[in-house]
């Protein structure tokens, strides 16, 4: 016996015909069934693959930063040699001008050529004395990782050593002692200024016939004589930094390159 066909507008979502069966409500139900798994299937196989190429573009883009970033700290490796070898040189010449300051015979404050510390720059120490070369090394692409959003900042050892690099830097600690410096090398020029020109009229800090004719009362000038002591015990404050710091670099560059391979 047949069943009745179904007089409302939903019989042919249930049947393949015209008249309900529980068979053909069944095979519907199973086809729709098989059409929503594909469906699902493909959405959830798209998005798998979205996620693994947004995840891999990440890493890539990733280790090409680490990448440049272990350039730039040989850069700054480099930049530091140079700086620690300039530094170990002026402190050599000034620290000599301390030792013979209260030595009588002249030239006193001038370097002879034949003198192992002899530079034609510093033939004169004192009159060179104003000159400051900061710790300038080159920037790095630290500022990218502050900047960057949660994706980018992947939760990894590399970025672990990347901040450490940019927060409490030694360099930090070097730009503090160039500081220091600009103020003993402020009052120096403020010691000329109020001081000298007051008791020796004009200056000609560059003519070595001055600083002959003036030995005598530069030596008893015993504020300029600290102020170059306090100076020289600076410079081996930066001297230690700057090598502490040099062992750092290469601590730092051993290690990135390790990490980009797993990434």
């Amino acid at each position: 016996m047949k069943t009745k066909p179904l007089t409302h507008g939903y019989v042919k979502l249930f049947t393949l015909g015209k008249t309900f069966t529980w068979g053909d409500l069944f095979d519907r139900i199973k086809n729709y069934f098989i059409e929503f798994l594909g469906i699902f299937i493909v959405i959830t196989f798209s998005f798998y693959v979205e996620s693994k190429g947004e995840a891999y573009e990440t890493r890539m883009t990733y280790a090409d930063l680490l990448r440049d970033i272990v350039q730039e700290l040989h850069a700054v490796q480099q930049y530091t040699d140079q700086y620690l070898i300039h530094n170990e040189q002026i402190k050599r010449i000034y620290r000599q001008q301390l030792r013979r300051w209260n030595v009588d015979p002249d030239p006193l404050f001038i370097l002879a050529p034949e003198d192992s510390l002899y530079d034609p720059k510093h033939a004169i120490p004192m009159a060179t004395y104003a000159e400051i070369t900061a710790f300038d090394e080159p920037q790095l692409l630290f500022t990218l990782f502050e900047q960057g959003d949660l994706d980018f900042k992947l939760v990894s050892e590399a970025t672990q050593i990347i901040e450490e690099l940019d927060q409490g830097r030694l360099s930090d600690q070097l730009l503090l002692l160039n500081q220091q410096e600009r103020l003993l090398v402020a009052d120096f020029k403020q010691r000329i200024k109020n001081q000298w020109t007051q008791d020796l009229g004009i200056l000609t800090l560059k003519d070595s016939a001055f600083w002959v004719k003036n030995r005598k009362y530069i030596q008893n000038d015993h504020y300029l004589r600290h102020n170059l002591s306090e100076r020289i015990a600076l410079w081996d404050t930066f001297g230690s930094l700057l090598k502490a710091y040099k062992n750092e670099l290469i601590l730092d560059i051993a290690r990135l390159p390790a990490l980009i391979m797993v990434l």
